[in-house]
C-alpha cells in the first residue's frame, strides 16, 4: 500500500505497479500495491470508516463541507475506546499528528480531550518517556535510579523524538530545558567537589 499524503491535488492517475524482474517464461514481473491519494478524498467519508487510520488520514485529506471540531472529536472518541490496545508509542504518534493535522486551537483541542475522557494522554506520554528514559541510562552504564542518570536518559530519549518528527521544536525546547539546567548543576557541583584538596588527618607523631 502507497498513501499520498501532500497537499496537491493530482490531475494524473498514479500508477499501481512496477516492472520488477522478467523471465523468458513469464516475460515481465509486475510488483503491484494499492495507492490511495488522500487529498482525492473527502474527509467526511474517512472519518466514518472503521479504521483509526482512515479517521486519522482524514484530517489531511479533502475537508470541504466537514467541522474540523468534528474530525478531531471522532478521532480522539475512537482512540478512547481503544486506548486499552494501544500501546504508549502509538498513543504519541496519534497525539502528534492530530496535533500537526488539527485546525482548532490548542484550547478547543483540550475541550475536546476532557469531553471523551482523553486526558490520560499526557500522563502517557510522559510515562513512555520516562520509561524509555531509563532503558537509555542503562545503556550508558548509569546506575537505575541515579539522578544524573535519569536526566541524561530524558534528555536523551527527547533529542530522539525530536529528531525523528515526533517531537515539535517548540515543546522540545521546552521540556529539555529544566533537565540541561539541572544536569549542568550537578555537573558543576561534582567539578567543585573533585577540586577541594581531601583533608588530610594528622598522624600521632604530627599532633605531638
Amino acid at each position: 500500500m502507497v498513501i499520498f499524503t501532500d497537499d496537491a491535488v493530482w490531475r494524473k492517475p498514479v500508477p499501481d505497479s512496477f516492472w520488477c524482474a522478467f523471465d523468458s517464461r513469464n516475460g515481465k514481473q509486475f510488483h503491484r500495491f494499492d495507492v490511495i491519494k488522500v487529498k482525492a478524498e473527502r474527509s467526511g467519508d474517512l472519518i466514518r470508516k472503521h479504521s483509526l487510520l482512515c479517521k486519522l488520514l482524514a484530517l489531511k485529506a479533502d475537508d470541504r463541507g466537514t467541522d474540523p471540531e468534528e474530525l478531531v472529536h471522532e478521532i480522539y472518541s475512537a482512540v478512547s475506546e481503544l486506548r486499552d490496545s494501544l500501546t504508549d508509542d502509538r498513543l504519541l504518534l496519534i497525539d502528534q499528528w492530530v496535533g500537526a493535522y488539527k485546525k482548532v486551537s490548542d484550547q478547543k483541542l483540550d475541550e475536546i480531550r476532557k469531553e471523551v475522557n482523553m486526558e490520560f494522554v499526557a500522563t502517557t506520554i510522559t510515562e513512555h518517556i520516562r520509561h524509555e528514559s531509563e532503558l537509555i541510562g542503562e545503556k550508558r552504564g548509569e546506575e537505575k535510579g541515579e539522578i544524573k542518570g535519569e536526566i541524561k536518559g530524558k534528555i536523551g530519549m527527547l533529542e530522539s523524538l525530536y529528531l525523528h518528527g515526533i517531537l515539535p521544536k517548540k515543546q522540545f525546547e521546552k521540556m529539555v530545558a529544566p533537565l540541561r539546567r539541572e544536569l549542568s548543576n550537578i555537573l558543576a557541583g561534582e567539578s567543585e567537589k573533585q577540586k577541594k584538596p581531601p583533608v588530610r588527618s594528622l598522624a600521632k607523631s604530627e599532633r605531638r
